[in-house]
């Protein structure tokens, strides 16, 4: 090897080491890990308070909570919420509409983080604070390699 390519061959592996450097390819398969735990988690969770699976209470349970947290119409807002975490789990499983999903997901981890959450204070947040970051990145990159809709993006 030349002392040309060595040295190119050393700033690359420095730069893919140091996480400012990757391909486009790669860029894309890193959301899927993302995008499949944030759907799998969310889908189970919508399920629990759609159909009562998985330990969940159900619909009517849903219902009282939305009631319990002040929000007006809660039968409406119940129906929203288990919309956007069973409905956007699955999109985002699927690989349909991820940016779409997110979004409905990170409405759900903010109002959590607000009506819910927030008097814990920062220590008390962090897990509504990671999907709302993980909601933001799928909203920004979309959903990766691997989405049904065909839609993964541009090279730029």
């Amino acid at each position: 090897m030349s002392e040309g390519a060595e040295a190119k061959c050393c700033e690359r592996a420095r730069g893919w080491l140091l996480g400012n450097a990757t391909s486009f390819g790669a860029c894309r398969w890193a959301l899927v890990p993302l995008r499949l735990m944030l759907g799998v988690i969310f889908s189970a969770h919508g399920a629990q308070k759609a159909f009562g699976w998985f330990g969940g209470q159900g619909f009517g349970a849903a219902v009282e909570m939305v009631r319990g947290l002040g929000f007006p119409l809660p039968v409406v807002f119940a129906a929203l919420l288990v919309l956007a975490e069973f409905g956007g789990g699955v999109l985002l499983i699927l690989g349909v509409a991820p940016r779409l999903a997110a979004f409905g997901i990170a409405i759900s981890m903010a109002a959590a983080l607000v009506k819910v959450h927030w008097s814990t204070g920062f220590f008390g947040t962090h897990l509504q604070q990671v999907v709302l970051a993980a909601c933001v990145t799928l909203m920004l990159a979309g959903g990766g390699a691997a989405c049904l809709s065909g839609h993964r993006g541009q090279k730029e």
